[in-house]
């Protein structure tokens, strides 16, 4: 917990900011949610009604009551506009035809009610702020449908993210948290496209893995502001990962991963459950947008009957980092 003095509950029930002065339609009061953080899974419009049926595109995670913005994209498929969903920096997101833009923020209740704002609704005709019955269409994607479930709902059913057909999800892969050290209970799943490189703020042992999640989805907003306030890990350097794909594999380097005995850019298998060398209290692993489309249960760490694939890698050791990623860009071009 954080400085071992608040519960999850009572630490977001503290610090969740609705930021409701950005809609005309008032947002509904934060009070302690029931889960605090939420994900969209975005779907192919597959021309028949609004439906979110098999084969989803992509996930995106926020913190309830914290702001984000909205970068809508036009490609192809609802696959290739998840690069401005996932990562709105991305090469691949200015490649696409810019739609709306502007801000949301969405808000878990007490009694687990799903209150969605966006201020992009009027494109589909939706008021700005509705309670979230189910599938939806996009205003800002217009290829794509979503739904929007609860880090409970990946942990009970992972099969909600298989896909028959993950061609047009090689960009994508995912960094996904577990608060226990054999990786089967999640704590939440940052989305990344590749070629990109982000941060994650890095936390000590005074903050808890699922309250971490804040920082980790939303390292700009309000919840994160706070928790690096009041927390030790305040004065602690940013972490900046950079992640490629290619096929079913990833290959990631991290600035601070030497602190925890990894090399510093790795090609990172599946299966392997590793201690985070930015989140103190989380384990983790890397899962490409392919093969957990292929075998979602790994997300839980059901490895069963689903052999991955074998490496061609494997760990790539480089010099210690100097500067702002020099040597991984190099690396990556030679590599890859």
């Amino acid at each position: 917990m954080l400085c071992s003095r608040l519960s999850t509950g009572a630490l977001f029930a503290a610090l969740i900011s609705t930021g409701s002065h950005l809609f005309s339609v008032g947002v509904v009061e934060a009070t302690t949610p029931s889960e605090p953080f939420l994900y969209y899974v975005f779907y192919e419009d597959d021309d028949f009604g609004t439906q979110c049926r098999a084969n989803p595109a992509a996930i995106k995670g926020y913190v309830s009551g914290n702001e984000f913005p909205v970068t809508g994209g036009s490609g192809d498929t609802c696959a290739a506009e998840m690069a401005c969903q996932i990562d709105a920096n991305s090469n691949q997101c200015e490649n696409l035809d810019r739609t709306v833009s502007g801000s949301g923020v969405t808000v878990v209740t007490a009694d687990g009610q799903i209150q969605e704002c966006d201020s992009t609704n009027f494109v589909v005709g939706q008021t700005e702020c509705f309670f979230f019955e189910g599938c939806t269409e996009s205003s800002a994607y217009p290829r794509c449908n979503f739904d929007i479930v609860k880090t409970s709902d990946l942990q009970s059913d992972p099969m909600m993210l298989a896909n028959d057909d993950p061609s047009d999800l090689e960009d994508y892969a995912y960094l996904v948290y577990y608060t226990d050290d054999v990786c089967t209970d999640i704590a939440g799943v940052k989305g990344a496209v590749s070629g990109t490189t982000f941060e994650i703020p890095r936390l000590g042992r005074d903050v808890a893995c699922d309250d971490a999640m804040a920082c980790v989805l939303q390292p700009d907003g309000s919840t994160c502001q706070t928790i690096r306030a009041v927390s030790s890990s305040g004065d602690l350097d940013e972490a900046k990962v950079r992640v490629q794909t290619r096929g079913d594999k990833v290959f990631e380097c991290d600035s601070f991963n030497e602190a925890v005995g990894e090399d510093t850019c790795a090609v990172i298998e599946p299966r392997p459950c590793r201690p985070s060398s930015t989140i103190a209290n989380c384990h983790f692993r890397w899962l490409s947008a392919r093969d957990l489309a292929k075998h979602p249960r790994r997300l839980v760490g059901d490895f069963g009957n689903n052999p991955s694939p074998n490496s061609a890698g494997g760990a790539l050791g480089v010099n210690t980092m100097v500067g702002v990623f020099v040597a991984a860009v190099t690396i990556l071009s030679v590599w890859w």
